[in-house]
C-alpha cells in the first residue's frame, strides 16, 4: 500500500488457469471442491493454495462508458486512475480486490469473466 491510501498494483504473477478447464473426471465436481484446498479425491493437493483472488485485469475498448457500467451498474468502488497508461483500478469487495480496467483499442480474443 502507499502511503496516501492510493493502491500500488501487485506484481504479475502468472498462472495457468487452464487447470479449473472442465474434463470428464470433473463434471462431477462441486464448486466447493474446485475453491477447498484440501485433497481431492486421488490424494493430490494443490501446489498453490489460493484463498482469493487480489487483482484481475480486463481489457475494454472504451474506458469510459466501462467506468460507468462497473461503478453505477456493479456498485465497483473507485481505486486509482493511470492517465497515461489509460488503466482504471476498481475496489471489488473492499480493500480486499481490484478489478482494473485497461483501455486497449488492438485486437484481443473474448474474454469471460464471472462475479
Amino acid at each position: 500500500m502507499l502511503n496516501d491510501n492510493r493502491v500500488s498494483p501487485a506484481p504479475a504473477v502468472a498462472l495457468d488457469l487452464t487447470l479449473l478447464a472442465a474434463t470428464p473426471s470433473d463434471e462431477t465436481r462441486t464448486p466447493s471442491k474446485l475453491s477447498s484446498n484440501q485433497p481431492e479425491e486421488g490424494g493430490k493437493t494443490p501446489l498453490i493454495p489460493i484463498e482469493g483472488v487480489y487483482e484481475v485485469a480486463i481489457k475494454v475498448r472504451d474506458l469510459r462508458s466501462s467506468e460507468t457500467f462497473y461503478r453505477e451498474v456493479l456498485g465497483l468502488q473507485f481505486g486509482l486512475r493511470d492517465e497515461k497508461r489509460k488503466w482504471l483500478f476498481l475496489r471489488a469487495g473492499g480493500a480486499a480486490g481490484m478489478l482494473v480496467l485497461q483501455e486497449d483499442h488492438g485486437q484481443w480474443p473474448t474474454q469471460h469473466f464471472a462475479f
